[in-house]
């Protein structure tokens, strides 16, 4: 029940703030893409983790949503 819970909490979240992403997201955004494009020297660096860039490059290459739906896209990623 409780796991239940949490994700549509998570949800509701995810709705509310889906135009709203901080500095670190957009990084992570940005490299994912950067992957996806090979360019290889825009992901890989001592600060961000790569698994998670490649992941969210990877969802927004497979739903190619609008930009519109970016934001939203990456915070349903982040509750899965």
């Amino acid at each position: 029940m409780w796991w239940a819970a949490l994700v549509i909490l998570g949800f509701i979240h995810a709705w509310h703030a889906r135009h709203i992403m901080n500095p670190d997201g957009l990084s992570y955004l940005e490299m994912g893409e950067a992957f996806f494009g090979s360019n290889w020297y825009a992901v890989i660096n001592g600060y961000w983790s790569p698994l998670y860039a490649v992941l969210v490059g990877g969802v927004l290459w497979l739903v190619q949503p609008s930009l519109y739906w970016t934001f939203a896209t990456i915070h349903i990623l982040n509750i899965f």
